[in-house]
């Protein structure tokens, strides 16, 4: 994941590079630089906010590996990977359909408030059936799944289970700070909340209890979710 983003930064750079008359024509046009003024926040806080979301989902890996054993490493990283993505792409998949609708009501003035309280009712109706009964039957399901070896990652996915699940019904809204032009919240969110996972990781690491970690995980996730699901709806109100 941090590779990709470092290749798709090349990759832009390149372009940049290799064709640069082009880049600042646009960047000088009158459209470009109206363009530039309405959208400014994007390079300022889009960027830095992608890098914490990578480092949330992946850099406290490495904590990990400092303070636990490294079946707990293998059996976190496959928790993750199993779970969080299919709950990135539910997300991913439900922005892209509403995106450019949120975004038109918003600039007419629509009270969206209505729709993201269906939202979040809808999605965790949804959700609920399947990550409740993951997390009951955790463990025997990826020892079917992965083999005896793998229990742990039942174990540990079971621990997880709340904050994902609260994540799914987050996910496809988190769009409207960028509707709303309040990245920079976003972002002081997403600091606060890294910083603290990291603070709850190496306090159970010198305590050397990896349950713990695992708890502080979940339980700082589930409560900044939650914090940014009740401005989600405060930035929904009527502009």
């Amino acid at each position: 994941m941090i590779s990709a983003q470092f290749v798709a930064a090349g990759l832009l750079i390149r372009n940049a590079i290799e064709s640069p008359r082009r880049w600042f024509a646009a960047l000088r046009s009158s459209e470009g630089k109206v363009l530039l003024r309405e959208h400014n926040k994007f390079p300022r806080f889009n960027t830095p906010h992608a890098l914490l979301d990578v480092l949330q989902d992946h850099g406290i890996v490495f904590l990990f590996g400092i303070f636990f054993p490294g079946s707990l490493l293998a059996f976190y990283g496959q928790a993750f990977r199993l779970l969080k993505a299919p709950v990135g792409f539910v997300g991913s998949a439900i922005h892209q359909v509403f995106f450019p609708d949120f975004t038109r009501r918003w600039q007419a003035g629509d009270d969206l408030r209505p729709v993201v309280r269906k939202f979040y009712l809808t999605l965790f109706f949804l959700g609920l059936p399947f990550f409740g009964t993951l997390a009951w039957f955790s463990v025997p399901v990826f020892t079917w799944f992965l083999g005896a070896e793998w229990s742990g990652v039942g174990e540990v996915a079971a621990i997880l289970m709340p904050w994902l699940f609260l994540n799914f019904i987050a996910s496809p809204l988190s769009s409207l700070p960028i509707i709303a032009s309040s990245q920079g919240t976003a972002v002081m969110l997403a600091s606060l909340e890294f910083v603290l996972r990291c603070v709850g990781v190496v306090l159970a690491g010198i305590a050397d209890d990896s349950q713990l970690a695992l708890i502080c995980l979940s339980s700082i996730g589930c409560a900044f979710t939650l914090i940014n699901m009740t401005w989600y709806l405060r930035l929904a109100r009527k502009s």
